[in-house]
């Protein structure tokens, strides 16, 4: 796994979710996907995915490099390049 290369640490990237925030989006799902991370990067804040309690089980997440973004947190610290992915 390309986030398991270099670090044996565990959840350290945040993933979230637009859908519980404004529901199903069809066609315009990844316009929405860009403009929330735009922002998220431009105010240097991870947003919430709003009702999300726990991840299944299966997904072995607590082993993984990922967690959810369940709380409004401040994003990494900044440097000349961020990135975030859609």
């Amino acid at each position: 796994m390309a986030f398991r290369s270099g670090t044996a640490d565990t959840n350290f990237c945040a993933i979230g979710s637009l859908k519980g925030n404004v529901g199903h989006l069809d066609t315009a799902a990844g316009v929405a996907g860009v403009i929330k991370v735009a922002l998220a990067l431009s105010e240097g804040e991870l947003p919430p995915s709003i009702n999300y309690s726990a991840p299944n089980d299966a997904c072995g997440m607590e082993d993984g490099p990922f967690y959810v973004a369940s709380a409004l947190r401040p994003g990494p610290a900044r440097r000349k390049l961020r990135f975030a992915p859609v």
